[in-house]
């Protein structure tokens, strides 16, 4: 019997989306714990719609963030384990099943990415209007936010109206 060169290092899809989510966690975890010491003991905890801080709380409030982001990651990480159960935007059926289950499970994946990207973002905010006067950066926070977690949304329901047949 001959193997296929690099048999037990592909990749897939899936696989590569899963180990860039569990990266992503290790790092906001290890940022959040060193980023956190250098924090002024009041931050901000709220963002008004223009940017602005509009709520301010303890400096050890800002480890809700990486926890949040950990139990969220989790929770859909569960609930991707059974994708025939997902509600789909298009019919399921025998010719494309395999495809949909797929597509929709590397869009759970994604959208576990993208929302920990949303909270690193939201503790680079918050570390960044601690210790700056103005927050210049503040008008940049809810469209990135809004892309973050609508971007995926997007792109899956224009992959999962192309694959439908």
């Amino acid at each position: 019997m001959e193997s296929k060169p690099g048999k037990y290092f592909q990749l897939s899809m899936a696989r590569v989306l899963d180990l860039t989510g569990i990266i992503l966690i290790l790092f906001f975890w290890v940022y959040s714990i060193y980023g956190i010491s250098g924090l002024p003991e009041k931050i901000p905890t709220h963002f008004s719609f223009s940017g602005e801080p509009d709520s301010f709380g303890n400096r050890n409030s800002a480890y809700l963030l990486p926890c949040v982001a950990t139990i969220i990651f989790i929770l859909l990480t569960v609930v991707n384990r059974k994708p025939e159960r997902f509600n789909y935007p298009v019919a399921i059926t025998e010719r494309n099943t395999v495809k949909q289950y797929r597509l929709a499970g590397n869009f759970i994946r994604f959208l576990k990415i993208s929302i920990v990207t949303v909270f690193m973002v939201i503790f680079v905010f918050t570390s960044n209007a601690s210790v700056a006067e103005g927050y210049p950066h503040r008008y940049f926070l809810l469209p990135i936010v809004l892309l973050l977690v609508f971007l995926p949304v997007l792109i899956y329901l224009i992959l999962a109206f192309n694959m439908q047949s």
